[in-house]
């Protein structure tokens, strides 16, 4: 862990200080926040922001339980980073459930219908013009994400399929931004821009569809404790993981224009 702690902290001190200086060679009629310009790109006010991290701190403890069970299913104490994504342990005597890409398909296309009958036919129309990218390839990178051609306005989904219950709610997820950019194709191509803050919007929602339809249905103890480790493995990113991670970033930006910071202060 220390054994490139100083490339890191120069690294870090490097980025922060480029932009602090360029915010302050711009502040000719106003002082430029270090935060604006994440602001404006996402379109809310400051204001927002402190309100939405006030209240995943008021709830920073059911997070911290979250990761607790976590952690006790895996045998051990404290949960280490590299298990917050981990899949769920199966349970004594059986096997985790997989599913192949089609089973995927079928769980969130019923889903969508319950929702809209024409999400649905999207989620077969996705499938029948081979817009989903799923099938894994060596060295095929990770990650899954949704784009579109400008043109066409063809929406395209990324991700390497492996079969989990997460893979399953990760492209319920992508599909909701497809069929976002979908409904918008007939727009100008200029009103279809839009900030992550509404993409993502749309793009849980189909995610929570998913969750819930999959939540009613469950049937077996196995079934169940997946369902509520995806929950778990959501309150420990949404309310500790994503806010600890913001409330470093901020500390550190008030702090860098007295100097730059050293590997241990980093670390404190």
């Amino acid at each position: 862990m220390t054994t490139h702690q100083e490339s890191f902290a120069a690294i870090l001190n490097a980025i922060a200080g480029s932009r602090l200086t360029e915010y302050e060679k711009r502040s000719h009629t106003e002082t430029i926040h270090f935060l604006d310009a994440s602001l404006h790109g996402s379109c809310i006010e400051q204001a927002t922001l402190d309100t939405m991290m006030s209240v995943t701190k008021a709830q920073r403890e059911v997070g911290q339980k979250a990761g607790l069970l976590m952690a006790k299913l895996f045998g051990t104490d404290k949960l280490k980073p590299w298990d917050e994504q981990a899949s769920m342990p199966p349970l004594a005597g059986g096997e985790g459930q997989t599913y192949s890409f089609d089973e995927g398909i079928a769980i969130i296309r019923e889903a969508f219908a319950g929702v809209d009958q024409e999400m649905a036919e999207f989620v077969d129309l996705m499938v029948e013009n081979q817009w989903i990218d799923a099938a894994p390839q060596p060295n095929k990178r990770l990650g899954a994400y949704c784009t579109k051609f400008a043109t066409s306005r063809t929406p395209l989904v990324f991700m390497t399929w492996g079969g989990s219950m997460s893979d399953v709610l990760t492209l319920a997820h992508e599909l909701g931004h497809a069929f976002h950019n979908w409904v918008m194709r007939d727009m100008p191509i200029m009103q279809t821009k839009y900030p992550m803050t509404l993409a993502e919007t749309a793009s849980i929602f189909a995610e929570n569809v998913v969750r819930d339809a999959l939540m009613e249905k469950a049937q077996s103890e196995q079934d169940k404790l997946t369902m509520f480790w995806e929950e778990a493995q959501a309150a420990l990113a949404l309310l500790v993981n994503i806010p600890v991670r913001y409330e470093f970033e901020k500390a550190f930006y008030e702090q860098r224009p007295n100097g730059e910071f050293t590997a241990d202060q980093f670390k404190a």
